[in-house]
């Protein structure tokens, strides 16, 4: 029995890690603009508009920058 407790103890630890990791690799507009070479306002448009993902939080707009350059490949995979 202690052995089961323990497990799932350490899968839900596992899962946190990986939460916090995810987090931890959201960025910012500033930080995407930088990485696009495009200004701050195009990212904000494009945010708006669904074109590029993004996490709302609040007022704020994060990004996992994984996400943006997947589907930036994406779309130039089918020619847009």
């Amino acid at each position: 029995m202690l052995c089961s407790v323990n497990s799932r103890r350490s899968q839900r630890g596992k899962r946190c890690r990986m939460e916090r990791e995810r987090v931890d690799r959201l960025v910012t507009v500033k930080e995407v603009a930088r990485h696009l070479h495009v200004p701050e306002s195009w990212v904000y448009s494009k945010s708006e508009r669904r074109e590029i993902p993004c996490i709302r939080v609040g007022r704020y707009v994060r990004f996992d920058l994984d996400a943006v350059l997947a589907s930036f490949a994406e779309a130039r995979a089918d020619g847009r």
